[in-house]
């Protein structure tokens, strides 16, 4: 507070009091009065914009209305209009393609524990997965488990068959190859992938187990040939695919026999596919050497 201030304040309280009250009155009056001359203000300068905005879209749309009436142009006896059509025309797939899909039933041993989601990760949508597991069930067990599922498959289906380590651990490879070869006869509506039996890396190279499991899978292969309907896929994993203990295949030894069976898969569903072309008697019987050079 001023000298003179305190002075009148002295001289006539009253008086001071009321000067001090039209002061604050005054101050409010003009806070308030550029308060509302701000907010028009603003609110003139979103207008604007918000005016801007709109004309442009209008604009924009005129020209598009007025660029669509434009005059078709003969190309070759077709108008512009109906060789974009003919660009854009996708042929629609039918109902077979559409609907198509093959079923895989993975049958085996523990080896075989977790191949069903694998093999279902690298193939596409027109494939369903599915696994039967039983560890340490030998080849007779596994098939009989499984009967009345197998009788459902049709020729666009696939089983992927793991089994034999047990039999061969226990010295019975020749009842395995009599109950695979009986398997193979009775399931010949289906495609059938074999599995050859791993290596065991927790015995020595020199193991007659190992030499056995070797011996097994030749027979296997020669006993295969006859089956059209029969693919075999042999398990060579390094030892650097096998965990610690050496008896079962790692995470990474799995992903790679899974995309082995997706990739055999697909090429055998991929021969089914191919289109063969059909000829008329005498044109069959026409030998190389009339053939046009």
């Amino acid at each position: 507070m001023f000298i003179g201030q305190k002075k009148d304040k002295e001289k006539d309280p009253h008086n001071y009091s009321r000067c001090q009250q039209r002061k604050s009155v005054h101050k409010e009056t003009t806070f308030k009065r550029n308060y509302k001359t701000g907010t028009e203000i603003a609110k003139n300068t979103c207008m604007k914009h918000d005016n801007a905005i709109n004309g442009n879209r209008r604009n924009q749309q005129a020209h598009t209305k007025n660029s669509t009436h434009t005059i078709p142009v003969l190309v070759n006896g077709l108008t512009s209009m109906d060789i974009s059509t003919m660009n854009n025309y996708h042929e629609p797939k039918s109902s077979s393609q559409q609907n198509r899909q093959h079923n895989i039933i993975i049958i085996g041993d523990s080896h075989a524990r977790g191949a069903a989601s694998k093999v279902k990760h690298n193939l596409n949508d027109n494939y369903r997965s599915s696994g039967f597991v039983r560890p340490g069930a030998n080849i007779d067990r596994l098939i009989s488990s499984m009967t009345e599922d197998i009788k459902q498959l049709m020729s666009n289906d696939i089983i992927v068959f793991w089994g034999g380590a047990t039999d061969v651990s226990k010295n019975n490879s020749q009842d395995a190859l009599k109950h695979i070869t009986n398997f193979l006869k009775v399931n010949s509506h289906t495609n059938i992938i074999l599995m050859c039996v791993p290596h065991r890396h927790d015995l020595p190279e020199w193991s007659c187990v190992n030499s056995e499991v070797k011996a097994f899978n030749r027979k296997l292969v020669k006993l295969m040939k006859p089956y059209k309907h029969v693919t075999m896929v042999k398990v060579d994993l390094d030892r650097k695919f096998f965990t610690r203990q050496g008896l079962h295949m790692n995470n990474l030894g799995k992903e790679k026999i899974a995309f082995k069976i997706a990739s055999v898969v697909t090429k055998i569903f991929h021969k089914q596919e191919e289109i063969i072309g059909l000829y008329w008697k005498n044109e069959c019987e026409v030998s190389v050497s009339d053939s046009p050079n």
